[in-house]
Parts: C-alpha cells; sequence; structure tokens
C-alpha cells in the first residue's frame, strides 16, 4: 500500500550480522522520518516479513548467505515491481554495485554510512532518485576506469544514440540520476510531461531507471 505520508517512511532491514543489525536499528529508530517497522536475518525472512507488513522501503545487506541481497531485491520487484530499495555492504566487491543497480536497486550505501544520512538518502530513493554514497561513487569510477567490467552493451549504445532530441534530453538527465522533479525544472517540461518521457525513455533503452544511469555512466568514461 502506498505511504500518503512520505514524511515518515516505513522500513524493513534485512542483515545476517546480527551485532550490526541491532545497532543499526537502534539508530534507524532514533531518526524521527524513518518508521522501522521490521527486520530480518536473512533474504528468505524478508521476502515473508515484506508480505506480512505494509512498508515503503526495503533496506538490504547484499552479502546475505542463501538468499543474497540481489536475488531477495529480484523476488521484491516480482512480487512488487514498485520497490524501493536499497542495498548495504561492507564493499569488499565492487563490481556488485553495477550487478545491483541493473537489477533495480535504487541505491548502494556502505555499513560506515551515518544513519542521519542513511535516512536522508532513503528519503531521496523514495522519490526517484538513484543515490549512492561517496565510497561507491569513487569505486564504480575506479572500477570502470581500470577496464575489468563487461563491454559496454552496444545494442543499448545503439538505441541511445537513436533516441529522438526530446527523450535524449531526458535521458541526460536520468544519467545524472535526477528526480523527474528535478528533470522538470532542468528542462522546463511539466512534470507529467517528464513522467512520460522518462517512460518512453525506458521503453525504447530497454533498460531500468538505475540501470540507464549505470549503462550511460559506464559508456562516458570509455569515451574519456
Amino acid at each position: 500500500m502506498q505511504n500518503n505520508n512520505d514524511s515518515v517512511l516505513r522500513v524493513i532491514f534485512a542483515d545476517d550480522d546480527p551485532l550490526y543489525m541491532e545497532q543499526e536499528s537502534i539508530l534507524l529508530r532514533r531518526q524521527p522520518s524513518l518508521d522501522l517497522v521490521g527486520t530480518a536475518n536473512c533474504g528468505t525472512a524478508l521476502l515473508e516479513l515484506a508480505s506480512q507488513v505494509e512498508w515503503d522501503v526495503a533496506l538490504l545487506d547484499i552479502g546475505m548467505p542463501g538468499l543474497d541481497g540481489i536475488a531477495t531485491l529480484q523476488r521484491l520487484l516480482e512480487q512488487r515491481p514498485e520497490a524501493v530499495a536499497l542495498m548495504l555492504t561492507a564493499f569488499e566487491r565492487p563490481e556488485t554495485l553495477r550487478q545491483a543497480l541493473e537489477t533495480g536497486a535504487k541505491g548502494f550505501l556502505t555499513k560506515d554510512t551515518p544513519s542521519e544520512e542513511i535516512a536522508e538518502l532513503i528519503h531521496r530513493a523514495y522519490k526517484g532518485k538513484t543515490v549512492l554514497d561517496d565510497r561507491p561513487l569513487d569505486m564504480l569510477r575506479d572500477f570502470y576506469l581500470q577496464g575489468e567490467p563487461e563491454p559496454v552493451d552496444p545494442e543499448f549504445a545503439r538505441r541511445l544514440e537513436n533516441l529522438p532530441p526530446r527523450l535524449r534530453k531526458v535521458a541526460d538527465c536520468l544519467a545524472q540520476s535526477m528526480t523527474n522533479r528535478e528533470i522538470s525544472r532542468a528542462t522546463g517540461l511539466a512534470e507529467n510531461t517528464v513522467g512520460s518521457y522518462v517512460r518512453d525513455v525506458i521503453t525504447e533503452l530497454g533498460a531500468r531507471r538505475g540501470e540507464i544511469a549505470v549503462k550511460m555512466g559506464q559508456l562516458e568514461l570509455r569515451t574519456e
């Protein structure tokens, strides 16, 4: 059920580290803009929890044993395509950032991110913005510059090149992880028009919103 009061967002949280879970849960409950409605120690338990409570945003540890954060997100999106989820990680494997965003995660945070910042980023993600804290941003750039990732998708590049100008302008904004409201301000388009154009871009490129930002960033880095 959609939350009609997005000043306080309902959060479900999954992590297999009991100490981190306990400490972070205490800190999240202190945030006046969040309501931690449930916790789980694995992906399977999180999916069960998600079916039992009303929630707005899922906070998932990416490295859980068994059903990891990415697999859990995939199943959440099958059940609830509009689901908003942020990934938490110690960030030992930078390649998982790209995989998480392409799966549909709205953000990627390291476990040392302060709870106040997590609260702010949760709200930004709920409004449609793809969010990354400083360390993932730096590591994503370094990862691509090292030449280690998979090759750029040529079909995506071709589709991007063939976008009409009105949609390319919106795609460029999506590459900067702008919300629809920010795109409206940047382009002068009405917000409902932006929403329509964003849907057209997603259809034309054959990629999720977060995936568009990652792939366009990848293309930009490879042309530097």
